[in-house]
Parts: C-alpha cells; structure tokens; sequence
C-alpha cells in the first residue's frame, strides 16, 4: 500500500517545500531560547541603572520583552538561523533585532505610563539584550569549532 501523501491531490513540489521536522525543532528551540534571554534582559537592566531599587517590576513586562523580542527578530531571521555566528552578519542580525526589540520595549513601556528606572534604561536594555544574545551564540560557536565531525548547528 503506498503512502497517504504520495496518492494525494497535492503536487509533490509542496512537500519539497516544506521544512522537516528537524527544521521545525530548531527554529522553535531557538525562538525559544531567545524569548527567555530577552525576558531575562529586563531585570538585568533594571538592575545595572538602579542595583537598590525592586529588579523584578511588573511581572508582565518580562513577557512584553520576550513577545516583542520574537516580533522583532522577524525581520531579521534571527530564529531561523544556526546558534552560531558564521561572520558580520550574524552578528548584525543580532544586534539589529536587539535594537529593534529594546525600541518597541522603551514605547511599549512609555504606553503603558510605567515610570523607567531611569532615563538611561533603553540603552542599558539594548545592551543587555546584544550580550544575552550574542554571547552564548559565541560562545556555542567556540565549543563546537574544533570538534571534528561538528559543524556547530543546533
């Protein structure tokens, strides 16, 4: 008996098309990985401009980091690409979402009328978000160079 999706009315060309399942893995681990580094850029910002005051704030702004983090890396692909860096250009991707994600995360706050920590938190942010997420794209990068038989895709 042959296959389901050999005998049915859909061209062959659409199943060619297709990412596989392995693909699809990795693109929403990546999606993944980075919306909880960009949460966790928030509270780290907050405590780079104010260590005394409440790091944490509102519970919903950690979300609102790592949504707008997700919207802003649509552009640049940044999910779809290997966790690694292959040269400037990986690199200019995760800088140019990280600047887009700390832009609409600055208007989104100001929005919403919550007070920033200081006026130098925008900055901070997009700082912590370059570092949260290019470092251990670098560092996975290092890891794998060397190892035969690596070719350092995740």
């Amino acid at each position: 008996m042959r296959d389901a999706r050999h005998t049915s009315a859909a061209p062959a060309a659409l199943y060619s098309v297709m990412p596989n399942r392995r693909a699809l893995l990795r693109i929403g681990l990546n999606a993944g990985l980075d919306f909880l580094l960009a949460a966790a850029s928030v509270p780290l910002a907050r405590w780079l401009v104010n260590p005394e005051a409440q790091v944490m704030g509102p519970a919903w702004a950690l979300l609102l980091a790592g949504v707008l983090l997700l919207l802003a890396v649509l552009p640049f692909r940044l999910s779809f690409q290997y966790w690694r860096f292959t040269g400037a250009n990986d690199l200019l991707g995760v800088s140019a979402s990280s600047i887009a994600a700390a832009a609409l995360f600055a208007v989104a706050l100001h929005a919403a009328g919550v007070k920033l920590p200081s006026p130098t938190f925008p900055m901070v942010h997009l700082l912590c978000l370059i570092a949260l997420l290019g470092l251990p794209r670098a560092a996975y990068r290092l890891l794998h160079e060397g190892q035969p038989g690596a070719a350092g895709q995740i």
